[in-house]
């Protein structure tokens, strides 16, 4: 059983995950399975800001023709469906841990639409918010002999 996450009394607590990585979206199905006892079942929200889970490992089936990109990367609305998990696409702008808001823009990328700026509160955040290649242009030659291969469009480049 987990521990009670203390709401001041106000009802069931909301716990951000932020990220949805392997880390973040295996914490937020785990989250939503767990036995509670007596409290109240927490409402648990996993924000990212792609619309899919890429299933990292399958990359490569991806750019081979092997698999295609719904295999590989399912959307997190067919991955959270009756789990109770709610999804928040958009990019965290901000953390207050004062006030335990959590910022996060939605909207405004590729088919978005309008941006817009949402606050979710949380009585507990977890910071899942992965890896990013870096350095990569630094290297003598990298970008001229060689390619990322870390993300969807990566593998779909590859074709």
């Amino acid at each position: 059983r987990m521990a009670q996450v203390d709401t001041g009394g106000l009802g069931a607590p909301d716990i951000c995950v932020l990220g949805g990585g392997f880390g973040g979206l295996y914490t937020a199905l785990r989250l939503s399975k767990l036995d509670w006892g007596d409290a109240p079942r927490p409402r648990v929200t996993l924000v990212d800001q792609q619309e899919r889970f890429v299933f990292l490992p399958m990359l490569y089936e991806v750019a081979t023709g092997a698999a295609s990109c719904w295999e590989v990367a399912p959307p997190f609305t067919e991955v959270l469906a009756g789990s109770g998990v709610e999804f928040v696409r958009g990019t965290v702008a901000g953390l207050d841990a004062e006030s335990r808001m959590v910022r996060v823009t939605t909207g405004g990328g590729e088919g978005g639409g309008e941006a817009a700026e949402r606050l979710l509160p949380y009585d507990a955040c977890v910071l899942a918010l992965g890896a990013r290649a870096t350095g990569y242009a630094r290297v003598p030659g990298a970008e001229a002999h060689s390619r990322q291969f870390y993300t969807l469009d990566d593998a779909l480049a590859l074709r």
